[in-house]
Formats: C-alpha cells, structure tokens, sequence
C-alpha cells in the first residue's frame, strides 16, 4: 500500500468516528473529497501535456501513441466521474453543500493544473507555466491544503515515477469507493437521510470503483516497462506493450487501448471516404446531394449494414437521424435540416427496397416552454410530409439501455437502438461552446436534450453523452448539409438572422470523419479543438489518418466561426457557464418561435421582457 493510500485508510477511520451512526453526513464528507480528488485527475491527466512529454522520450512512435491513448481513456473515465459527483452534490438542497461542491471542484481543477505542470514540464520548455505552478504549489503547502502524501511526487520525475504516483492515487480512489458504496447502502435503508441519492447511485459508485482499478493496472503495466530515461528497460518493446495492455482490456472489457479504442469493424474513427460535393443555386442542389451520396458509397454502407444484420432489404430498419427540433421560425432554414434533401434520401432508399424506414429526433428544452413541440408538429412546420417514411418522437419510446461509455444515462430511443442501418443527417451550424454542431452532436441528440445534459446539476456532460452513443449505439453514416442554408457566427446553433449559402454537401461512411472535414471547411485550423471531435478522437482513434477525401477543402468564405472576433470570443467563453447557471434552466435563452406554430406557455411579462433583452443583447432579433 502506497503512502496516499494509507493516509486515505486513515482519514476514512477517522471520518467513520466523526459521524458515529450517521452514514448519510459520513458520504456526504466522501463525496465532497472524491469531487476534489476526481476533477485533479480529470485535469492531471490531460494527454496534450502528456503528449508533450512522451514526444521527448527516447520511446518508438508506436509506443507513444499506445501510452497515450491508454492514458486517454483513464482520461475520458475522470472527466466523467468528477462531472457526476459535482452534479449530485449540486442537486442536494443544502446550499453549503452545493458551495462546498464547486469549491472542492475549482480546487480540484487548479490542484491537477498544478500537478501536471509540476510533474511533465520543465523549467528550460515552460517558465512561466512552472512558475505559476510553484507559485500555487507553495500556498498549497502553506495552507496545507496539499496532502503529505502527495507532496514529495510534485515534481519533474522519470516516466516510471508518474506511474507510480498514478497508482498509488487511482488505489486510494478504490478504497474511497469501497467505502462509499457500503455507506450508500445504509443511506438509502435510512428512513430520512440528508443525501438524496440519484437513481442508479450504487451502480455509478460500482463503476468509478472497477474504472480506478483498470486504472492502476494499466499505470502499473506503463511503468513496468519504462526505464530511468523514460525509454524501454532490456526485453520489453512495443509488442510487449501492447500485448500486455490488451490482456488487461480483455480481463476488463475495456475499451482497447492501442491505435483505435473500439474493434476496427465499428463505423467511427474508421476514416473511409469523405465526400465535399458542391453547387450552385437551387437548380443544382439535388443534383448535388445526389452526387455526394454517389461517391461517397452511400448505397453502399447502408446494404453492407443490413446484410450484417441478417435482414431482407424489405424487411429492414433504417433510421434517419435528422436535425429538426431547433427549428423555431419559418424565417430561419439554417435552424434544420433541408426538408427537400431528407425526402430525397428517403426516396434514394425506397428505389433500393427499403420499406420500413424512420425519420427521427427527439424532444428538446423548447417543449418545456412552447407548444406543439412533438416531431409531428415541427415536422409538418417545417415541411416534412411522412411519405414513405415513418416520423418519430425519440422521447415517445425511450427504453432501458446500460451504456458503456456514459454516468447517469439509462435510457434511448427504441428506433435508433434496434435499427439495422442509421443515419446522422445533421446540419453545418456553428456552436458557442461545442465549435460546431454536426453529425457526433446529431446522434447524440438521440437522447432527449430536455435539461438533463447542460445545466450545473447535470450528471454527465453532453460530450460524454455523445461519446456513449458513439460507442454503442453507432451512425453507420454520416451526411452535412451545407447547401442553401448554414448557420454561422457565434449563436449559429439558435438562430441566424444572416445564414450563409455555401452550396456544400459533405458525406461520408465515418462521421467523425465528417465532422472533421466540415471543420476544416468552416475554417477550423484545429478541429479538435471541438470537444465533441477531441472526446471522439480518444475513444475511436484519428479517422483523418485513415479518410480518403475527395472533392473541393477550400474553406468557406467569409465563414464566422463562433468565437471569431473581439466581441464573440470571450462570449462564447462565457456561454456555456451562462446559460448552465443564469439562464433559467434554459427559459430566457431561446429564439423568437413562431408564436401561431408554437404558442409559448406560461410566459410572463417579466420573462418576456428577459427574453426580447437577451435576442437584442445576442443579435438574433425577435418581436
């Protein structure tokens, strides 16, 4: 046993003596510690710094991606741990402790800032950054607000030493849970507790328990096989490496940690073809779509799935995936997907034998606050006549569903779930804080976005939820339409009183492949630095690496990206937090809906007023 862990032994001893037959304020004192120590990690083990690292180390090029992307998983894992322990501890009544809990989580995020910097930079490549660190580092010693435990592996050390240090947290993690989940037991036997415990709780502490374990196996197999100089000891190389990572994500059932972290048949991060096809005018945009959906292999990848499936044609399930239910006004196309080219896949697939075929998407925040929000209404507003296709309300038929990949998320849509072929049919539209909204946060919206997945007391982060669906629940194509109508600028995902007319069409079999040729043409130098495309990279590889791209890259022009300008960066910055905290749980930052289509419902003169402020403070205009 590690030092850390021994001092954590030690402080759940003594937390048990504290609260002598109160179970519920013994978790309470776990989970504010664990919001802490999870968001430390979630930032600490930030594979970009690593990255850096590792391209300094004498290991073969092979070698470093494995570690990385291992790493990259732990990663994923942390940032979703410390994201549903904040929003359970946001969801209880007590004020102080929803402030004990964003404390513990800004601490947290500074603590693994710190860490990383201390432990993978040095003086000579990042002064400033170092001395910024040890700035912090200091008033952490002072304040003893850094455990001893933890104090003498706070600077620049071989490999092999982070790994160490790694284990010996991840093994304190595990004992942590433990102890949290025979405490939940008692809670929820309590006739009146002061922890309201969210559905699935125990489930949830099961996983963090078995992810910390995969953890500390997978750091101790690292740093097994690491020297002094952070290369290779004698006998190990990157067969060894790998073979020893896969025995563990074998026993485990973890996803893989080598080049691609699925099963190279699964559709994302496969790269494949990735079609640009481009027009001009009305007169060519069908001509167009056709064209795109041609070379891209469209027919193709969807009679390849439902043989998988086992199916006639005829008898088969193929779901569309469309982006609908932003639609708010008839004024406003680049809202949703063009309803003339969805009716024309349908067509292309109904020439092809397919009979039973849906059209989907699911309930939105808007049905809180306006009527008529069901997919058949929004739907015949925007033009969609259900000929030949099936309209579905994915939040009419969500069922049960046990995620791989995602915390507090249990349930999807029975039609995306057992199709034989899917579909994402997104729209090119800008996000404030997401970069862009495409095909991975198209198929994520599988999952009704009613305010579960963006407001503080959230469980998960809408990216994980993307990621999750992704992992399981995979588009076997992906398809952007950028033809008449594309949102830009810094609220291009609510509303766009000036779209753009690109005449683009983009396909493709992998939709994180897609999406990443969509970026590049909004002008994205980086396209990871999309959250949704940085989270997807992790889990399914770099799908660039093996796309064949056909047709015109050059960007967009005059293409505003949403955080472009003096104005809009450091709003769409600050619009996630906005809107997660200030925004009336999503009451006051909505578009001008069309008010004979969709009546709003119980909106008074005060919200009225906020609202007609925010489209006038944000350029969206409204009545």
């Amino acid at each position: 046993m590690g030092e850390i862990t021994e001092s954590i032994a030690l402080e759940i001893d003594e937390r048990h003596a504290r609260h002598p037959g109160r179970p519920d304020l013994e978790l309470l004192e776990h989970l504010l510690v664990a919001v802490q120590r999870e968001r430390v990690a979630a930032v600490g083990y930030d594979t970009a710094r690593l990255g850096e690292r590792l391209a300094r180390s004498p290991l073969p090029e092979r070698a470093r991606r494995t570690i990385a992307r291992a790493v990259g998983q732990i990663w994923l894992d942390e940032n979703m741990h410390a994201r549903y322990l904040l929003g359970m501890l946001l969801r209880q009544p007590d004020l102080a402790t929803r402030l004990g809990a964003e404390r513990q989580s800004a601490e947290g995020g500074v603590g693994g800032w710190m860490t990383a910097v201390q432990q993978h930079a040095t003086w000579g490549d990042a002064p400033a950054e170092r001395l910024a660190a040890a700035l912090v580092d200091a008033g952490g010693r002072l304040s003893g607000r850094i455990p001893e435990a933890v104090r003498s592996s706070l600077t620049y050390a071989p490999l092999r030493a982070w790994c160490d240090f790694s284990i010996d947290a991840e093994d304190s993690a595990v004992i942590s849970f433990e102890r949290m989940l025979a405490l939940a037991a008692e809670v929820l036997a309590m006739p009146s507790a002061e922890l309201a415990l969210p559905v699935g709780f125990t489930q949830e502490l099961a996983r963090m328990r078995r992810d910390e374990l995969a953890h500390s196996r997978l750091f101790g197999v690292i740093g097994g096989m690491l020297g002094e100089d952070d290369g290779f000891v004698p006998g190990c190389d990157a067969d060894a490496l790998d073979a020893a990572l896969e025995a563990i994500e074998r026993e485990l059932s973890l996803p893989a940690a080598g080049h691609r972290a699925v099963a190279s048949s699964h559709p994302v991060g496969g790269g494949g073809v990735v079609v640009v096809a481009r027009g001009e005018g009305d007169a060519e945009k069908l001509a167009t779509f056709d064209r795109a959906l041609d070379e891209s292999g469209f027919d193709e990848a969807i009679a390849r799935r439902v043989a998988a499936s086992g199916r006639r044609t005829e008898e088969a399930l193929v779901v569309i995936k469309v982006d609908l239910m932003l639609a708010w006004h008839r004024r406003d196309p680049s809202s949703h997907v063009d309803p003339e080219l969805v009716e024309r896949m349908v067509e292309r697939l109904r020439s092809r034998g397919y009979r039973d075929i849906v059209v989907c998407d699911a309930q939105n925040v808007y049905a809180r606050f306006f009527g008529n929000r069901d997919i058949a209404s929004v739907g015949r507003y925007v033009g969609l006549s259900g000929e030949g296709y099936r309209l579905v309300d994915l939040a009419d038929e969500q069922e049960p569903h046990a995620f791989a990949r995602a915390m507090g998320v249990y349930s999807v849509g029975r039609s995306w779930r057992d199709a034989d072929a899917r579909v994402s049919f997104a729209t090119l539209k800008t996000h404030p804080s997401a970069v862009a909204q495409l095909c991975l946060r198209n198929a994520g919206t599988v999952i009704p976005q009613t305010g579960e997945y963006f407001f503080s007391d959230r469980l998960t982060d809408f990216t994980h939820l993307v990621t999750a669906v992704l992992h399981d629940l995979p588009p076997h194509f992906g398809v952007i339409d950028g033809y008449s109508w594309a949102a830009d600028g810094l609220l291009g995902v609510m509303a766009d009183p000036t779209p753009r007319h690109p005449g683009i069409v983009i396909a493709g079999e992998d939709v994180l492949a897609v999406d990443h040729v969509a970026l590049q043409l909004m002008g994205e130098r980086d396209p990871y630095r999309a959250p949704d495309l940085r989270a997807a990279l992790e889990c399914f590889g770099d799908a660039m690496a093996r796309a064949e791209l056909r047709g015109d890259l050059t960007p967009i022009e005059g293409w505003s990206a949403a955080d472009a300008g003096l104005l809009s960066a450091p709003l769409a910055a600050l619009a996630e937090p906005v809107y997660a905290r200030f925004g009336g749980r999503g009451a006051v930052f909505v578009p001008d809906l069309d008010p004979e289509a969709f009546p709003p419902i119980g909106e008074t003169t005060a919200l009225r007023a906020a609202r007609r402020f925010m489209r006038a403070l944000l350029g969206i205009g409204g009545r």
